[in-house]
């Protein structure tokens, strides 16, 4: 028996409602126990781009349930932007790296402690300073407000005079026409 358009659609459509129906069903359930949770707010500044807008974390069972802005926050005064929303997805993606990777043959790396990591970034690190000086490195950076609680520092202390940030080169303009308009 041939399949045409009309059947088809028929077909799928009733398929469609059982499963949306059995969907909200469990939906309702799940959202109604979730309501049900005692929710704990952190306070927090969103890190999908270099604008550092301040975001409240609601917290559920130990996991980060939504956000939502901080209406104190001087530049998003309680607004976020999509991406800032999608960023809750970041901390439970499947994919996220959550260890350092060793480079150990082209395109194949394996995961290393913590501990080793520092260990072999420094030891390469001085090598390099020892050898060539500090103007031999080039520090770029992604322009977050704490980055220069640290890094500006870090590389003060070591000599290095060449850094580099997405600040630099194109978010500076924006937070000046934000903070100026």
């Amino acid at each position: 028996m041939a399949m045409d358009r009309r059947k088809f659609f028929k077909s799928t459509a009733g398929v469609a409602v059982a499963a949306a129906t059995l969907t909200q069903v469990d939906m309702q359930a799940w959202a109604q126990e979730i309501e049900n949770v005692p929710t704990e707010v952190k306070r927090t500044y969103c890190n999908m781009c270099g604008g550092a807008c301040g975001i409240e974390v609601h917290i559920k069972n130990g996991r980060a349930w939504k956000l939502t802005g901080n209406p104190n926050h001087s530049r998003s005064r309680g607004r976020l932007c999509p991406r800032s929303h999608a960023g809750i997805y970041t901390a439970y993606d499947p994919n996220r790296i959550k260890t350092p990777l060793k480079r150990v043959a082209p395109g194949e790396f394996e995961a290393i402690s913590w501990e080793q990591a520092t260990d072999e970034i420094a030891d390469k690190l001085k090598r390099i300073l020892d050898q060539h000086g500090p103007e031999s490195v080039f520090f770029a950076h992604h322009p977050s407000r704490h980055a220069f609680n640290y890094i500006k520092p870090f590389c003060d202390a070591l000599g290095i005079t060449t850094r580099h940030t997405h600040h630099a080169a194109c978010n500076l303009g924006r937070l000046m026409g934000m903070d100026y308009t």
